[in-house]
């Protein structure tokens, strides 16, 4: 005769059994976590890693204003296209930017600004209006919001601001512009999703030093697929950014240069969802970029001639050279570097040089002037060697010669505005102007 079971008895036993099940399931999901956690560590620690060590393509687009590009055959899940913009000391201003209604494109607001450089802003409603706080001259054209509630302050000078704003305006900075999620605080990656989909991002960011980031990595194509929330915080760490703040991204991600090909438009947006460069989407804001204007010839440059051409040799990749490689006549060949500059706005700007190795003493003739320049071992990294009037329309001639039986060893000349680019009238104003009639 089997005996009969006490029901009480039987559900607690039961009871326990799935106790013990419910345990084990936790604990392995904690495990799966904790490994899954553990491998975004990884590949986060890898993506800092390469974005340290790129070989990123460099140029100065204004004073203070620095453009790196690189194309990665594999950053986090594969292969990126990223852009960077370093936005070194006080001078350059970081300036949003909207039509008076509707929508623009980054590369319009840009151009009609008269900008160096630009990347698209934060989030938008349907109809085009912002959402959280967008303030442009220390006026508020949207409030602060719950909804995106991380603004970052942008002072006209000085260090950049990251903090919660759910309302009101902010009258202590000239510009903010409010987005989301918070990316980087003191370092440290906030509490964000590690994982999740992958887009085109755009990000804003601040090293300890002062100086100031921007970022664009492309996605959605098999040349750039983009990254993940997580990927973007530590790509922004790899870059040595402290605070950092995600931005408006997917179609809306684009980085803007003046005097680039195809209206300036440098990365490859994907609104059109192809690997190219005409794919930019109409936005309701962007970040632009004002800074003294700056020219920049390197020895292989278009329109710097090297006279005679069978004179001159190449002398590649030597870390002394400011640009990695310079050109070397033989002495006494009567070798002469020719340039010239058609000036953007008229003006007073300066001819600087950028010397090569055991350069000796150089003879530099522009229209109306010839004079001696020596050698400063151990000066700056560019010696100013003139200034001049610009008439615009009309280029200034450069000639470079070496005094007689010395060599002559070309690095790069640049120009360089000398009057303090200002910005003329209220930024949404200015910008509206060329780009209130466009629409998405």
């Amino acid at each position: 005769m089997k005996e009969a079971r006490t029901p009480g008895l039987f559900h607690l036993r039961s009871g326990a059994r799935h106790a013990r099940r419910a345990l084990a399931f936790l604990a392995l999901l904690g495990a799966l976590d904790a490994s899954a956690r553990a491998q975004a560590s990884q590949t986060g620690a890898d993506i800092e890693r390469a974005m340290r060590q790129a070989p990123w393509r460099k140029d100065e687009v204004g004073v203070g204003v620095r453009w790196l590009a690189h194309h990665f055959e594999h950053l986090g899940p594969g292969r990126q296209n990223v852009h960077v913009l370093e936005l070194e000391g006080d001078e350059p201003e970081l300036v949003p930017a909207r039509p008076t209604s509707g929508f623009a494109r980054t590369s319009q607001l840009a151009a009609a600004a008269n900008a160096v450089a630009a990347v698209n802003g934060g989030f938008f409603g349907p109809g085009g209006e912002p959402i959280g706080l967008l303030q442009i001259d220390g006026r508020a054209l949207a409030p602060a919001s719950a909804e995106s509630a991380w603004t970052v302050g942008l002072p006209k000078s000085g260090a950049l601001l990251f903090e919660r704003r759910e309302s009101g305006e902010w009258p202590e900075v000239a510009h903010a512009l409010a987005a989301r999620p918070l990316l980087l605080r003191d370092g440290q990656i906030q509490p964000i999703d590690l994982g999740g989909p992958r887009h085109p991002r755009t990000a804003i960011g601040q090293r300890r030093n002062g100086v100031r980031v921007l970022l664009t990595c492309d996605g959605r194509t098999d040349q750039s697929l983009g990254l993940t929330m997580g990927e973007l915080a530590h790509a922004m760490r790899g870059l040595d950014c402290v605070d950092a703040l995600n931005l408006d991204g997917g179609g809306s991600t684009t980085l803007w240069v003046r005097d680039e090909p195809e209206g300036g438009v440098a990365n490859c947006p994907c609104d059109n969802k192809r690997f190219d460069r005409a794919g930019e989407r109409a936005v309701s804001n962007a970040l632009l970029v004002h800074a003294r204007d700056v020219l920049e010839l390197d020895e292989d440059e278009a329109g710097l001639a090297l006279e005679p051409a069978r004179e001159w040799r190449r002398i590649e990749n030597d870390a002394k050279a400011l640009h990695g490689d310079y050109a070397v006549a033989s002495a006494g060949s009567g070798a002469t570097v020719r340039a010239s500059y058609l000036p953007r706005r008229a003006g007073r700007v300066a001819l600087e040089l950028a010397f090569a190795p055991s350069t000796p003493s150089l003879v530099v003739k522009l229209p109306g002037s010839e004079q001696r320049v020596d050698r400063r071992v151990g000066g700056e990294r560019w010696v100013r060697v003139a200034e001049v009037e610009a008439m615009e329309g009309i280029p200034i001639a450069v000639q470079i010669t070496a005094l007689p039986r010395c060599e002559l060893r070309f690095d790069a000349l640049r120009w360089v505005e000398l009057e303090k680019f200002e910005r003329a009238g209220n930024a949404e104003e200015r910008s509206s102007e060329a780009a209130s009639s466009l629409s998405r």
